[in-house]
């Protein structure tokens, strides 16, 4: 998560810019959780890493091409149960990812 716009102090949060012509976040639909909430609420879990704590209403991502702004869920348990696997299981198979042959060293990266 990388935000354009942090607010430090008190009242801090942070905002995301979305920016897809062809892919807009989705919202919560009938139990099914949206694209949105996910964004918010990683966005959220990130401002409360590097604040030690965030109002979620503080957190917001902005679909920018669908002209839609997203708080981040007030009760977001389950995202950040469904978030943190994601990581553990991306942390636990990355080591044995390579690179592509004709892919660009990264300066971040060490080559395989």
């Amino acid at each position: 998560m990388r935000p354009e716009v942090l607010v430090a102090g008190p009242e801090a949060g942070a905002v995301k810019f979305y920016l897809s012509k062809t892919n807009p976040l989705t919202k919560d639909e009938r139990g099914r959780l949206g694209s949105a909430g996910f964004a918010a609420a990683a966005l959220h879990l990130w401002a409360d890493e590097a604040f030690g704590g965030a109002a979620p209403e503080r957190c917001l991502v902005v679909d920018v091409f669908a002209g839609e702004v997203y708080e981040a869920p007030v009760r977001n348990a389950t995202r950040r149960r469904h978030m943190l696997a994601a990581c553990e299981e991306i942390a636990a198979v990355w080591p044995s990812l390579s690179s592509p042959p004709t892919a660009r060293p990264s300066a971040s990266r060490s080559s395989p």
